[in-house]
């Protein structure tokens, strides 16, 4: 069951869920989205969300800047955990479980719907 029509959507969980736990945990987290990075945590730690359903607990891609940490988001059948990179806040968290993929999955959806209701009620995004 592959709950992603494409990378974008898988990505754009991965970072729902990375926000989600970090900002459970305590951190100051500002979505960002601009090419290189997703988050500002900390208040200006660079965070680069990789979001994976392989069996992955690190980024072993091309890295663009040296002071942006690669934190990947895996997705299994049943749950998604954060492996944070060595330089990231989070690090402490490694391989800590996020939560279950339905549950998560859920709220995802919903937050999405209501990010397009808040479009067409205003003209423009809230985001």
């Amino acid at each position: 069951m592959n709950l992603f029509k494409n990378a974008q959507l898988l990505g754009s969980f991965g970072e729902f869920c990375y926000q989600k736990f970090a900002v459970s945990k305590g951190f100051n987290v500002e979505k960002v989205g601009i090419l290189e990075y997703d988050f500002d945590v900390e208040p200006s730690h660079k965070v680069d969300v990789k979001t994976t359903q392989l069996n992955k607990e690190k980024y072993t891609g091309k890295r663009i800047r040296s002071d942006i940490s690669y934190d990947v988001i895996r997705i299994t059948k049943e749950e998604v955990v954060i492996y944070p990179d060595l330089i990231s806040p989070l690090h402490k968290f490694y391989g800590s479980v996020i939560g279950n993929i339905k549950i998560l999955h859920e709220e995802w959806l919903t937050y999405k719907s209501s990010k397009k209701s808040d479009i067409k009620k205003d003209g423009a995004s809230s985001i």
